[in-house]
């Protein structure tokens, strides 16, 4: 289903110049974007094919009560745009006028009846023993915390002593807490909470790595701003796509680093005026 998303997304794309064409793809736009990173994506021009490439990935990953939103999103700009979809077949269909009669559209039949998802079940309401714990204030300690891969310990240690070296207050998990243990993720969840931003350490080593991932999204979760810093690799292979609607600054050379590092340093003092 993800190939056909991108394909209506791609057939589209000629024809923004045509308001109910371009409504309905900043509409399916908006959907994804706010499904796959919690921002949606501006789509007053095409996405771009990295983007594209990335929304077909992580739309592979998506439950089907999640897809049930897109998929609304993306039949109404299948229909904007004269685009039918039966299985995994793009057919586009072009009508005359139609007098005296009724008319059946089908695409493509293999001899099977069409497919209709179930509708997603509602979730059960938690038990007892499930219920949600009531959210807790936390207040701030920190001014930033640092998120990175333990592959790129020696380029987030050099930065940890930049930003304390600046004057703020950073932290930054040390050697030994264990990650994945209970304790670890404890200390990292109160840290991020009481930390005014996260600058995230770009790479594609970070990219690759669970826990990055879960600091960012817990990040997000409870409203943290980011800042991410690209320190190897390039939007294709560093960037991920939560992140994808967010500058990021260039940090891959010592040049790049000593440029850059006032700006970051500002950046952070601002989110936690």
């Amino acid at each position: 289903m993800s190939d056909i998303i991108v394909s209506a997304l791609n057939s589209a794309a000629d024809r923004l110049d045509q308001p109910t064409v371009h409504e309905a793809y900043q509409q399916l736009a908006h959907v994804l974007g706010v499904v796959l990173t919690g921002q949606p994506f501006d789509a007053q021009l095409p996405l771009t094919p990295t983007q594209l490439v990335l929304i077909r990935h992580a739309l592979q990953r998506l439950s089907p009560a999640q897809m049930t939103v897109i998929n609304s999103a993306a039949e109404e700009l299948q229909g904007r745009v004269g685009v039918n979809i039966t299985g995994n077949t793009v057919i586009t269909n072009s009508i005359g006028t139609v007098t005296g009669g009724s008319v059946m559209m089908i695409g493509i039949s293999n001899g099977e009846p069409p497919y209709m998802p179930a509708a997603p079940t509602p979730a059960p309401a938690p038990t007892k023993a499930q219920a949600v714990p009531p959210s807790i204030s936390v207040s701030q300690v920190h001014d930033v915390f640092i998120s990175y891969s333990r592959k790129d310990a020696p380029s987030a240690k050099r930065l940890y002593a930049d930003l304390r070296a600046a004057g703020l207050i950073v932290w930054m998990d040390n050697d030994e807490l264990q990650p994945g243990n209970p304790s670890w993720q404890k200390a990292i969840e109160k840290a991020i909470r009481s930390s005014g931003c996260v600058v995230a350490l770009l790479t594609p080593s970070a990219k690759a790595s669970e826990w990055v991932e879960r600091e960012i999204h817990l990040a997000q979760t409870h409203h943290i701003p980011i800042v991410p810093l690209l320190y190897s690799g390039d939007e294709t292979n560093a960037l991920p796509l939560s992140l994808f609607n967010i500058q990021w600054t260039p940090m891959r050379t010592p040049r790049e680093h000593r440029a850059n590092l006032q700006k970051v340093v500002a950046a952070i003092r601002e989110l936690n005026a």
